[in-house]
């Protein structure tokens, strides 16, 4: 989770996305990837913006992906996406 005035895929303590997830008990995936974001006030504008970068669009589209999972705080956003793991 960001704190306020952070953001970004590795954490303020030092985690990563891959860290996270395997911590949180996703585990035995083949493919995970996250997309992040902060300062957009709705869905809509967030998403507009991930559209417009295509290497947030490769990870929305990953044709492997079967489990995604989506979080706001405020104004800090988070996409993560993985493949074939169990929780």
């Amino acid at each position: 989770m960001a704190s306020h005035g952070f953001m970004g895929h590795v954490g303020s303590d030092g985690s990563t996305f891959v860290s996270r997830a395997n911590g949180h008990g996703y585990v035995r995936w083949n493919r995970v990837s996250e997309n992040v974001a902060a300062g957009q006030r709705s869905v809509e504008e967030v998403l507009a913006d991930w559209l417009r970068s295509s290497g947030h669009v490769a990870s929305i589209l990953d044709p492997w992906v079967n489990h995604a999972g989506f979080a706001r705080v405020d104004n800090h956003w988070t996409q993560d996406f993985g493949a074939n793991g169990t929780c």
